[in-house]
């Protein structure tokens, strides 16, 4: 049974969240009453099913990067699709202290073309 979700928010935040919900409050005795009691966390049942959509992505120069302010650096990202399905869309988070410029890759066609 899972009890718990742990995972990586953006890939970079690390996230975890209870699957159970706290059971009732139980009354039917004084005791019960007096104290605070509940009955056992109640949870949910979870069907998973396997990834089929898998992007994997790294710097190809993998060095900290060091910038002073208005100063540029060119970084190449590797991406490599490691599912068994094509990925339709894909996202690029950054902060608004970053400026993302995305080029085509020389080797990569224009659209349309065969």
């Amino acid at each position: 049974m899972l009890t718990e979700l742990t995972y990586k928010f953006l890939a970079s935040i690390p996230c975890s969240e209870s699957l159970g919900a706290r059971g009732r409050r139980l009354n039917d005795t004084s005791v019960q009453r007096q104290e605070k009691t509940y009955a056992p966390d109640v949870f949910v049942e979870v069907e998973t099913e396997e990834c089929r959509q898998r992007l994997d992505a790294s710097f190809v120069d993998d060095q900290q990067v060091a910038l002073i302010q208005g100063e540029r650096k060119r970084l190449e990202l590797w991406v490599n699709n490691t599912g068994v399905e094509d990925v339709n869309e894909v996202w690029m988070v950054s902060g608004p202290e970053n400026v993302v410029w995305l080029e085509k890759s020389a080797t990569e066609k224009p659209t349309g073309e065969t």
